[in-house]
């Protein structure tokens, strides 16, 4: 089991209404310790909501300050016990530097509440001002020591409904860290929302699903990390958050740190506009820092919707599918057999910020020819060779190789573009040849030699290969040698779409009319073609 630490603060624990600063009420209503229902420790703030607009507000003896980089989020947990009747504004949250400057968001109504009802977990960072709904005064979110909660209902409720408990708050990629051997994401689990004295929130878990309000970090530069994990589903739900929130961050940089997970699924559920719709981006991130540890892989793993991947070269990631993605930087990351459909970068930019072509191999780029380039190799290159083995290609449409383009002139649409300001050739093998664009100062070169095999021709036959219709040759063997009988002969050639040849056999014991294969379509993949030849029992050799 691994030691799970949480990266944030607890302002109060609420169990006490009086814990280090001020519990009171919102209009006419009574706040007390509620013992019948909590979420953390053993006890909330409650207070009874009838017919009016009524809550609770905590005022912190100190002030903090949630604009400082990264800026900080309000993990809120409440709870309405009679969400049904939730009316007017509805429930509401509030957070500011004083009982008259504070920023009012709207969270539920009786639609809106989740059906199972029960105790919400609401991020919030006052930072990003798209997500407030009303201002009251004028609000520092610099020195932020005020926290409320408010709500209506239809109906008078028989007993206290409203209820709101520990405040703790972590900064932007904050939440959980853990390290130590034998580590799971169970562990984040058992400590968070399994332990009743911290459930901080940064986890949850509702039928087996981890939902991670934050970051998950595995390992640090000072404490080594072995996590091994299979068959997990891991849900980045949104919220009123800033861009970089959640996500997962293996930090590989201890010598001892080694991480695998094997087929889990992590989907994100924020927005590259943010909730509602605002600025932020709301997506999750996934990111690896470090080369010195023993590695991080990730085999037979989804993601969906992520907004970052950001690798290195102790990355290595087998037969995942990301779907959705936004941006990806490879930094020598091995990346084979992996399908990367959908990516939603914009038409001017690229999803694979790649410097090592070796090692992306056997992966499906699906995209759409809106949207920007598969792989862009950038950083500044005088010359360099790649093998770029087994990949494929669907929706990134453009036929010109080796254009040069100004940046300005964009390079949506191609596969690779060439942004390194220099020669990049690109060798291709069992795969499609991509469309190249180039940048200012880069020019690429492409070769995916494909081979025609001629088989079953008798020893001592010529072959020759002509092109159509200039009927330059292009093939020659002039003495076919097998391991008995028959042998066969390799043909290789670079593929070029609506090329035809004309494939001429001839043996002085056998029918050069019946042998030839005329007007053929080269294939854009390795092709086997057998060869009949039928004894010519007319021409006699002189």
């Amino acid at each position: 089991m691994g030691d799970v630490s949480f990266g944030g603060v607890r302002v109060t624990p609420a169990e006490d209404i009086d814990e280090g600063g001020t519990w009171n009420s919102i209009g006419t209503t009574t706040d007390t310790t509620e013992v019948d229902y909590f979420y953390q420790g053993i006890a909330c703030i409650s207070c009874q909501v009838k017919t009016g607009e009524v809550g609770m507000y905590y005022t912190d003896v100190g002030t903090i300050d949630y604009t400082t980089t990264p800026g900080k989020t309000w993990l809120a947990k409440f709870i309405q016990t009679n969400k049904d009747k939730i009316d007017g504004t509805g429930l509401q949250l509030a957070i500011g530097s004083g009982t008259g400057d504070y920023a009012n968001y709207y969270i539920y109504t009786a639609l809106t509440y989740p059906p199972l009802g029960g105790f919400q977990i609401v991020p919030i960072d006052p930072h990003v001002q798209g997500y407030v709904d009303a201002i009251v005064g004028t609000p520092v979110t610099a020195s932020v020591n005020y926290y409320a909660i408010r709500s209506d209902a239809s109906l008078q409720a028989k007993a206290p409904n409203l209820g709101i408990d520990a405040i703790d708050y972590i900064s932007v990629g904050e939440g959980l860290t853990i390290s130590g051997t034998s580590c799971v994401f169970q562990d984040f689990v058992d400590f968070d929302e399994g332990t009743q004295i911290n459930k901080y929130g940064v986890v949850s878990t509702r039928d087996g699903i981890i939902y991670a309000y934050g970051t998950l970090n595995i390992g640090t530069n000072a404490v080594a990390a072995e996590f091994n994990d299979t068959n997990k589903v891991v849900v980045f739900p949104d919220g009123r958050v800033n861009t970089g929130f959640s996500g997962i961050y293996i930090d590989n940089s201890n010598a001892g740190t080694y991480v695998s997970m094997s087929a889990c699924t992590f989907n994100g559920r924020g927005s590259n506009k943010g909730l509602l719709f605002q600025s932020a981006d709301t997506r999750p991130n996934f990111t690896v820092s470090g080369t010195t540890g023993l590695g991080a892989y990730m085999d037979a793993c989804s993601f969906t919707s992520f907004n970052q991947f950001n690798l290195t070269s102790s990355v290595n990631i087998q037969s995942c599918v990301l779907t959705n993605p936004n941006q990806a930087t490879q930094s020598g990351a091995t990346i084979n057999g992996c399908t990367l459909e959908g990516p939603t970068v914009a038409a001017s930019g690229s999803f694979l910020n790649a410097n090592d072509l070796n090692t992306i191999t056997n992966c499906v780029f699906a995209g759409t020819s809106s949207w920007g380039s598969a792989i862009e190799l950038s950083g500044s290159t005088t010359q360099a060779t790649y093998s770029f083995n087994g990949n494929l290609f669907s929706g990134y449409n453009v036929d010109s190789v080796g254009t040069n383009l100004t940046p300005s002139s964009g390079h949506q649409n191609s596969a690779i573009y060439n942004n390194s300001g220099g020669y990049v050739f690109i060798n291709i093998s069992d795969g499609d040849t991509p469309a190249v664009r180039n940048g200012v100062g880069a020019t690429t070169e492409v070769s995916n030699p494909v081979t025609l095999t001629l088989t079953g021709i008798a020893t001592g036959s010529d072959v020759t290969i002509i092109s159509v219709p200039a009927g330059t040759l292009i093939f020659e063997n002039d003495d076919v040698t097998g391991a008995g009988a028959t042998g066969d002969v390799a043909f290789p050639y670079v593929y070029s779409a609506g090329t035809f040849v004309d494939i001429l056999v001839f043996h002085t014991l056998y029918d050069p009319n019946l042998s030839n294969i005329l007007n053929y379509e080269l294939k854009s993949t390795n092709t086997s073609i057998p060869i009949k030849q039928i004894l010519d029992n007319v021409y006699r050799n002189p």
